[in-house]
């Protein structure tokens, strides 16, 4: 976009001021919530049935359709990034999420569970899941979101360590309607969407949702490399998603696709080759069926399925194979039954089988010699229990345990959780939580082989962590809440990435880990719209037998963020947060260096109300203050020289500067 940053905003403003809005309910906007009525949204992820927040055994953050909307979230990154405790490590080629001081770049997602509709999005092949651009929904099907930390396998088993995310989406008669949707961009963004949903009678309902992009990218300079790379950043997506719902009956199926460049060289790819890029494409489903509905128990009955397959290039690699193929088939069943056995007495009872078949594995050379082909097959049989007591008005105590038993291995593992949660005041609670999880290796840890590189360890046991934490929770004059937790993780066997140091290497069960923290936040929300946030987050993450902070894990998480309604013509949203400096430590001298410094980076949308009761415009700034800032990309050595000897070292990525993007949505 040739137009500069000041006069696209002024342009906006001016449009803002002239059209004159009727005064209307806004359905793209929907109705504005009080505090007290988002507070008391009910919720599924945390005991896998309806409650608040409030009485949920977790601490739980929802973030909206209007949150979403109003600041002009685009991904499932950007909304996390305003979730206190979390962070994003953004290589340039793929997101991971770090909670509370745990993050790996050999991590890609595979201790967060993400979930559609309760179904998981983490495919078996790496466990990974997308939550950039290319995640698997369009954030306009969605009706909330909801965010658990801490341990979940008591309920949902493997990856479920520190964090789960379960995305919930409008149902057809909720979008009523059809919406059309197209933005542009800087460096050559252009992405269109499309979604109807309506009622079909009854209590039948339909929806469906497209959407493509194409964006070309910027260049990207490499001090390191001394270099420029142009024509190395594009990323181009496509997505559908649809549901069917009839009744007790619900369904949803998605496909999603997209090829992202790599134009860091990290990885041991030569700098600035267009090819080295990941294909990633995935498909699937899922379908309920509420059996049986009466005033003391439900039953529900589960299936799903989904397929992925991925092709990465590293081209030119020196240190990793430069063509890797992976395809996997994941599906199963689950059967839930909730049952009141008494008036304060809730058990929740359930088993859940999962297949994962067809997996295949390929690394090959650019002149076509292969050096790893395999596959495997594996299941998992799982039980869970959860019992749920209110000894009194003021006092509820839960207990939860599940069981997965793997084919794979032939290993199992058992995950408990408690909690208490006490209302001392009617506006108060208090939760004591105590809760353990786990994560099995994945067929890539296990299994895969790199020819005097990497070697494979079929000993490799499942990581486990067990977390104790205690919540504060108060509500404040109807439009205001403030929350603090403290929080310890006690880490057993972390899978460690491959290390050049050592050749050959293997992924391997790491010593123990202590992580304890304490975070901080407080809302504000008014009936108007306008509302807003802080949270404050203090992480350490060490070695049991050492006070070196972990690698990658920053001390320090500030977020903040604002919506500000502007007379009856257009919210204004501020989202900004200062992540602390990261470091990496070198084994072979047992020194720490700094591998990013902190930095604090603003986004902001101003997002017009419907015009012509119809049209709704948004100016989306990502990076608004232009913070120059770097985030930690995988450690390579590199021998300048070729003496044999590596003279420098690549382990960090630059990130993107100012980013603009105005967008128009049409709702008909």
């Amino acid at each position: 976009m040739r137009m500069t940053f000041h006069r696209l905003g002024i342009a906006l403003w001016v449009l803002v001021a002239l059209i004159p809005l009727r005064a209307q309910t806004d359905n793209l906007f929907g109705e504005f919530e009080s505090l007290e009525a988002l507070l008391d949204t009910e919720i599924s992820t945390a005991s896998k049935h309806k409650q608040t927040a409030n009485d949920a055994p977790a601490a739980v953050a929802v973030i909206t359709a209007d949150d979403i909307a109003r600041h002009g979230y685009r991904n499932i990154v950007e909304v996390l990034d305003s979730v206190r405790g979390l962070f994003d490590v953004n290589d340039r080629l793929a997101h991971r999420i770090g909670t509370r001081g745990i993050s790996s770049l050999t991590d890609s997602n595979h201790r967060m569970l993400l979930l559609v509709n309760g179904q998981v999005m983490n495919e078996w092949l790496r466990g990974y899941a997308i939550v950039g651009n290319a995640s698997l929904l369009i954030l306009e099907t969605v009706e909330r979101i909801e965010i658990m930390r801490g341990p979940a396998s008591a309920l949902y088993g493997s990856n479920a360590m520190f964090l789960v995310v379960n995305i919930i989406t409008r149902d057809g008669a909720q979008f009523d309607g059809g919406q059309v949707g197209v933005s542009v961009g800087q460096e050559g963004e252009r992405v269109a969407s499309a979604t109807y949903g309506t009622s079909l009678g009854g209590e039948a309902d339909a929806l469906v949702s497209v959407q493509t992009a194409d964006i070309d990218g910027s260049d990207y300079y490499s001090a390191f490399h001394n270099a420029t790379a142009t024509d190395n950043d594009s990323e181009r997506f496509s997505k559908v998603f649809g549901s069917l719902n009839a009744g007790r009956f619900r369904s949803h199926a998605f496909f999603t696709t997209i090829r992202k460049q790599m134009p860091t060289g990290g990885y041991g790819a030569e700098f600035g080759n267009p090819d080295s890029s990941i294909l990633d494409e995935r498909f699937g489903g899922q379908a309920e069926f509420e059996a049986v509905s009466s005033a003391t128990a439900n039953i529900r009955l589960r299936s799903y399925f989904q397929s992925a397959d991925s092709v990465i290039r590293f081209v030119d690699a020196k240190s990793r194979p430069p063509n890797v193929q992976g395809s996997g088939v994941s599906a199963g069943a689950e059967g839930r039954l909730i049952w009141d056995v008494r008036v304060n007495n809730r058990l929740t009872l359930g088993v859940e089988y999962r297949d994962n078949f067809n997996t295949s594995l390929k690394a090959s050379t650019e002149s076509g010699i292969v050096f790893f082909d395999g596959g495997a097959s594996s299941s998992v049989l799982s039980i869970y229990a959860f019992d749920e007591y209110q000894i009194n008005p003021d006092l509820l105590v839960s207990f939860g345990v599940r069981h997965d038993r793997h084919s794979s291995s032939g290993s199992s593992a058992t995950a408990p959780r408690a909690a208490l949660i006490y209302h001392p005041f009617p506006a108060s609670a208090v939760k004591l939580l105590y809760g353990e999880a786990f994560r099995s290796p994945t067929f890539i840890e296990r299994e895969f082989v790199v020819p005097f590189i990497l070697a494979p360890n079929p000993n490799l046991r499942p990581e486990k962590v067990q977390t104790y934490e205690a919540v504060w929770e108060q509500r404040i004059k109807g439009a205001y809440f403030a929350t603090a937790s403290v929080y310890r993780n006690d880490i057993d066997g972390l899978i460690q990435g491959y290390s050049r140091e050592v050749t050959p290497s293997m992924f391997r069960n790491g010593d123990k880990i202590l992580a304890s923290g304490v975070e901080l936040e407080a809302w504000a929300r008014w009936t108007n719209g306008s509302g807003g946030y802080m949270s404050y987050s203090y992480q350490h993450a060490a070695p049991a037998e050492s006070d070196e902070r972990l690698d990658y894990s920053p001390a320090h998480l500030m977020k903040l963020g604002a919506t500000v309604r502007l007379l009856d013509s257009a919210f204004v949203a501020l989202d900004g947060r200062y992540i602390s400096s990261q470091f990496k430590l070198t084994r072979s001298s047992d020194t720490q260096r700094r591998v990013s410094d902190g930095y604090f980076v603003m986004d902001t949308a101003i997002t017009t109300k419907p015009i012509f009761d119809f049209l709704r415009l948004q100016l989306r700034v990502t990076n608004l203050l232009n913070t120059a800032y770097e985030m930690p990309l995988e450690r390579y050595d590199i021998d300048r020289d070729n003496d044999g000897i590596p003279d420098a070292t690549l382990d960090s990525a630059s990130q993107k500067g100012r980013q603009i993007v105005l967008s128009a949505n049409a709702r008909f």
